[in-house]
């Protein structure tokens, strides 16, 4: 493995489902997108994910694991196909007796990473008595996100610290089915934001995958993410077009840990509709409705808010005179995690006639600039805004008229939202 002894090993946990449904010549684009991820440097694991027997009888299980092995072969033969290097990897899972906690022998999987094979393991552990036992592709991933969550075992065989910087699951079913998006998924998940009203909506493997994700990415770095995706789209090959149809999720992804479209612009302007989801364990919102007032300490910490505006527009804030203009209008604010996003709606007339009917004007949008461009931190905020004005936050507003100048790149952006939002003259 390439490096020094001070950089991390950046690795990706890759988990397979049915691949006994994946036709060869897809499982091999599949093999050639991790190879593509391995030279531009994340190394794989790759977990095999094949439905458990009803039955639990010993022929049932003899089946089950000849066939979880035949498909770990076959990507192992996709993978060296493409002039990677893989081996199945036997004997790595064990538990003490049935129901005890699933342990890894991390040596087995560390090896291979550190000379640049790609360990190929199945759900397959041996009790106390030396059997084989099925367990769940799942809990192997989660066991293997703990193990790898603490860097580098004092026994393994290299110095360097190890980073899991993503889980991918490549599901048949694709990612987490969106009810604003038929027939499509949702593109990006804020988990620390939008994990109990999904977990309420779905079941079977996308609830599976939503939970062993969740899980999974609490115990990982916030700069950690996962990935669902069908294996069809992880197979696409044609990385230098500028088609969204054409990209390769994984690798795109990686290159800039972002999905192919905005989650925050509509189904109209993101078609076709797309079957892969990006997730984050993400930041919490916080949001304070109308009438707040951004000098009462017990909801608002002015000065993190401060901070955080002078921080993203790069300039000084007249404080005073931003709170005497605003202070008694507030519509809504919106904070993203510990101040470092937020949008700042008001109340205002088209008029001086205050009689006349108000709208919603977005006052201040703002990311910290450590987190602009990563993190999805402007997407989140964004997207709580857009249901805020589904959800009545703005006491029955139709949308939020925003306002900029008209050279300013963000208008094109901004323009296909679907707030109702407007360009107002040049201020």
């Amino acid at each position: 493995m390439h490096g020094t002894a001070e950089e991390d090993i950046h690795v990706g946990l890759v988990k397979i489902r049915d691949a006994s449904l994946t036709d060869d010549a897809t499982l091999k684009g599949v093999g050639r997108t991790i190879c593509q991820l391995q030279r531009l440097g994340l190394f794989t694991i790759v977990v095999v994910d094949e439905a458990l027997p009803s039955v639990n009888g010993s022929e049932e299980i003899a089946k089950w694991r000849t066939n979880a092995e035949k498909q770990a072969d076959r990507i192992v033969l996709a993978i060296e196909v493409e002039r990677g290097q893989a081996r199945r990897v036997d004997g790595t899972l064990s538990v003490d007796s049935e129901g005890s906690p699933l342990k890894v022998l991390p040596n087995h999987l560390i090896t291979p990473l550190s000379r640049g094979v790609i360990p190929v393991l199945y759900p397959m552990a041996y009790d106390s008595n030396q059997r084989l036992v099925p367990t769940t592709a799942n809990e192997v991933v989660l066991k293997l996100t703990k193990l790898l969550s603490t860097h580098c075992p004092q026994s393994s065989p290299v110095d360097q610290p190890i980073s899991l910087d993503r889980i991918i699951f490549l599901d048949p079913l694709g990612g987490i089915p969106s009810t604003d998006r038929p027939s499509g998924a949702h593109v990006f998940v804020n988990l620390e934001q939008e994990y109990g009203d999904l977990k309420n909506q779905l079941g079977g493997h996308h609830l599976s995958n939503l939970s062993t994700l969740r899980e999974a990415l609490s115990l990982l770095p916030p700069t950690s993410s996962g990935v669902i995706t069908t294996p069809n789209l992880a197979a696409a090959h044609n990385l230098n077009s500028t088609s969204k149809r054409s990209k390769n999720p994984l690798i795109h992804n990686l290159l800039t840990d972002k999905p192919l479209i905005s989650s925050s612009l509509p189904v109209q302007s993101s078609s076709p509709a797309t079957l892969t989801t990006l997730l984050k364990h993400g930041i919490p919102i916080t949001i304070h409705p109308s009438h707040t007032k951004l000098t009462d300490p017990s909801k608002i910490d002015l000065p993190k808010l401060t901070l955080l505006i002078e921080d993203s527009f790069g300039k000084r804030l007249d404080l005073e005179h931003y709170l005497s203009r605003i202070n008694n209008s507030i519509a809504a604010v919106i904070v993203a995690g510990d101040y470092e996003g937020a949008a700042i709606v008001t109340w205002e007339y088209p008029s001086e006639d205050k009689t006349r009917q108000r709208v919603c004007y977005l006052d201040k949008f703002a990311v910290l600039k450590r987190s602009q461009g990563t993190g999805g931190v402007a997407d989140v905020v964004f997207k709580a805004m857009m249901e805020g004005v589904r959800n009545g936050l703005f006491e029955g507003a139709e949308g939020v008229v925003w306002r900029s100048r008209r050279w300013n790149p963000v208008n094109k952006w901004v323009s296909t939202l679907p707030t109702q939002s407007q360009h107002k003259g040049d201020s």
